[in-house]
């Protein structure tokens, strides 16, 4: 049930002084899932008024949710919008961008609003920007020195170690020097936040995952000063 899941991450978020994370489906992908994302997309032009239905449908689920998990102590919400990567930048607007502001607009002050989408989202930028995130989180295709000339410095650029040929199949040599490139190309935004370009393989060896963390958590830039 619903209600002890709740009940469970409130236990787990008072029992703690580490905020808590967490990421949920955002209402395009929900939408797109509901329907089944091949038959979403066709509707989109040939039964417009279809797919405004289901994502009123699943905005609504999304916002009550998203609202329930911060009421239960969730201080860093992620939607994740995988699926509106199809869509263009009016499209995202419409179908995306404008429900996560209104979602976003009804949390607590103190949340943390962070927007994930997977693949290339450079032409998606500015429309993820305007739903009213505080954080942006990108895949590991994107480049992040450039991303991060266009993101504004108040808004936190998160990622983006490549999860599949880095993290899980790379050895603990790779991981470092993966990570250590990425902060010292990042050193001068203060507004970086390193992390995993998206989530982590099941199968990813914990001593690559320590090491990105231990690498990231090390002081200064650059993997020829860590050797």
């Amino acid at each position: 049930k619903i209600s002890s899941y709740l009940a469970g991450l409130k236990m787990t978020s008072s029992s703690s002084d580490k905020p808590m994370a967490m990421s949920i489906r955002g209402p395009f992908t929900l939408a797109a899932e509901l329907v089944g994302i091949t038959d979403f997309a066709r509707a989109i032009i040939r039964n417009p008024e279809f797919v405004a239905k289901v994502l009123k449908y699943a905005s609504g689920l999304v916002g009550r949710y998203a609202m329930a998990v911060t009421e239960a102590g969730a201080g860093f919400l992620c939607v994740s919008e995988p699926t509106a990567v199809i869509l263009s930048p009016e499209r995202f607007r419409k179908m995306s961008g404008n429900p996560l502001k209104k979602i976003f607009d009804t949390l607590p002050n103190n949340v943390w609003r962070v927007l994930h989408i997977c693949g290339d989202t450079n032409y998606l930028l500015d429309e993820m920007i305007d739903c009213g995130v505080d954080g942006l989180s990108l895949d590991q295709i994107m480049n992040f020195h450039d991303v991060a000339k266009a993101v504004p410095r108040e808004i936190v650029l998160i990622g983006n170690l490549d999860p599949v040929y880095v993290l899980r199949a790379g050895d603990v040599t790779l991981v470092r020097e993966k990570t250590f490139n990425l902060l010292d190309s990042m050193k001068d935004y203060p507004n970086f936040l390193f992390s995993f370009g998206c989530d982590c393989v099941s199968d990813t060896p914990l001593e690559n995952l320590k090491a990105a963390i231990q690498a990231a958590q090390s002081t200064g830039y650059g993997y020829n000063n860590h050797e």
